[in-house]
């Protein structure tokens, strides 16, 4: 899955078929202020490594491998 690579320690992962486990990690993130303001606080820098420049960049890098080759 790419969740990991996306929400990396900035979420709270859990499995959204298990009805009770969703509730209450639901409950323990509205219950917890401390918890709310460490996962925005690193969901904004987990954020900035997904950027359109970053991408580009990347896609660029691939297709140069790819291109050199030939």
């Amino acid at each position: 899955s790419s969740l990991p690579e996306v929400g990396g320690d900035s979420v709270q992962y859990f499995n959204p078929e298990d009805i009770d486990e969703t509730t209450r990690k639901l409950k323990f993130i509205i219950e917890n202020e401390k918890l709310r303001n460490d996962m925005r606080e690193k969901g904004l820098k987990q954020a900035q490594k997904f950027t359109w420049v970053k991408t580009t960049r990347e896609i660029l890098r691939v297709y140069e491998k790819i291109f050199n080759k030939y």
